[in-house]
């Protein structure tokens, strides 16, 4: 256990557990060693319910690093299986296509929870919660009937330019409700508070980061696999997207759901993450962003119904490659703006309704959407 590294806030509140993991192969006996470490596993309970929610947003081999790696999720159960009946420990989602089951089967983790007796669940049934700005939420119904383990990825993210573990909460929200809020919410800014809150509100218990690959670029589905070689434990959502952002040499202030966050200074020490920060001697890498981020500037014109427009028709946009389209119409049935209809061969964009949330992107299973970058790129 020499390689882990443990730390605990001057309030002893906040726990960060680290260590540096070559491979897959080696990721599952460290977990276990790291998490037998924290005060979440000394608490466990015989009879505590367990709820694993892993990225899973699309069916994609484990591979391509778009969904949380299997070892990881093997590597947390065999730790709970020395506390915790299999009974009592269960997995799920709400992805972006497909069912829980139709992900996990795809990228090896429903092979995981078979071997091991683990349960998967849908998201399916749903209660309305009401956050500080935003009313009438819709998450899943029984999420309290759990103790979460929160089990993300280090991605990039075409629409808030990151995503760890206080994105990876946004798949508590059931089904198609997701996409619907990107149409509610089409700027960053609104969309990325609509994180903050839901993420202030939803206390998870404990989040085990798959930081060995991630993916940079234009993640969360469309990017670039890279190499970090990291696992990081912790209770606090906000702390792990700090550390994590600081590890891939993205400025916070480039992450608004972030920004929010010390703002309002919601169960954050500043001088316990920089202590870290310092101690680990971040980053390791620097991650390149998408290249579709829309500029501030013009954000702040987009309330005119002309110049929207304008922006819609000239600014950058998701174009699809015919020789990788398969025409599946994924994009068509997850577009929350219905601005993709089919056609016999490809399917066809309106870019006066599309309002660039790059859903399309994020499901397409070809990585057959691109950007094709238009005026807006003069600005940035």
């Amino acid at each position: 256990m020499n390689d882990i590294k443990t730390y605990k806030s001057k309030n002893q509140k906040e726990e960060i557990i680290f260590s540096k993991v070559e491979s897959y192969e080696q990721s599952i006996e460290r977990i276990c060693e790291m998490m037998i470490l924290s005060d979440f596993y000394k608490n466990l309970k015989e009879n505590d319910k367990i709820l694993l929610k892993p990225n899973l947003l699309i069916p994609k081999n484990k591979t391509k690093n778009v969904t949380t790696n299997p070892a990881i999720v093997e590597g947390i159960i065999i730790a709970l299986l020395k506390k915790i009946e299999s009974k009592n420990i269960f997995l799920g989602d709400s992805p972006a296509f497909g069912s829980t089951k139709m992900v996990t089967k795809v990228n090896g983790i429903y092979e995981i929870c078979q071997k091991y007796n683990v349960s998967l669940i849908d998201f399916d049934e749903e209660k309305l919660v009401k956050l500080e700005t935003f009313h009438e939420i819709p998450i899943f119904k029984n999420y309290n009937d759990y103790k979460i383990i929160n089990i993300p990825k280090i991605k990039t993210h075409s629409l808030t330019n990151f995503t760890c573990a206080v994105k990876n909460l946004y798949g508590l929200i059931p089904g198609a409700n997701k996409t619907s809020f990107h149409v509610k919410l089409p700027e960053e800014k609104k969309f990325s508070k609509l994180l903050y809150e839901l993420a202030s509100y939803i206390k998870t218990d404990f989040t085990i980061v798959d930081g060995i690959e991630g993916m940079d670029k234009n993640g969360p589905n469309s990017g670039e696999t890279r190499k970090i070689g990291v696992i990081i434990m912790g209770n606090n959502n906000f702390t792990i997207d700090f550390l994590c952002s600081k590890l891939v040499d993205i400025d916070y202030n480039k992450i608004t759901y972030l920004k929010y966050a010390k703002e309002k200074k919601i169960d954050l020490e500043i001088d316990f993450i920089n202590e870290i920060i310092n101690d680990l001697k971040f980053p390791y890498l620097k991650y390149r962003l998408p290249d579709n981020k829309k500029p501030s500037i013009i954000n702040s014109y987009l309330n005119s119904k002309v110049l929207k427009k304008i922006f819609n028709k000239f600014s950058s946009r998701p174009i699809i490659d015919p020789k990788k389209c398969i025409n599946c119409n994924r994009c068509t049935m997850q577009c929350p703006a219905k601005a993709i209809s089919k056609s016999s061969k490809i399917p066809i964009f309106d870019y006066t309704k599309c309002v660039r949330c790059y859903c399309c992107q994020e499901v397409c299973p070809q990585n057959a959407i691109h950007i094709k970058k238009g005026f807006d790129k003069l600005f940035k």
